[in-house]
């Protein structure tokens, strides 16, 4: 599960905190890792979620943090994109990504 483009200075327990409101399972989502969102000092978090959780958040789609809508979507592409190139790095190799020239 991917959260779009959350400013910089939102700490990681505020979303957490957000995302619980939408939860079962009062267990805080595992934050895989995160990158850089399309907006300047925004970051995009890859978050781990257990099979129920991940569908109920799926149907919801988006989540208001401090007055503010953001895009939760599954994006099994990008996931194994960058699943890919973290396993990579973490081996020690150099990548030629499709992307990059």
């Amino acid at each position: 599960m991917i959260l779009f483009n959350v400013p910089s200075n939102i700490s990681d327990e505020e979303i957490q905190s957000h995302l619980q409101a939408f939860q079962t399972n009062q267990c805080p989502l595992k934050i895989r890792f995160q990158f850089k969102g399309r907006l300047t000092n925004t970051r995009n978090l890859v978050f781990e979620t257990p099979a129920a959780e991940f569908h109920k958040l799926k149907n919801i789609k988006k989540i208001l943090i401090k007055w503010k809508m953001h895009i939760l979507s599954e994006s099994p592409h990008q996931v194994l994109q960058l699943l890919s190139v973290l396993r990579t790095y973490n081996e020690g190799l150099k990548i030629q990504h499709p992307f990059m020239c």
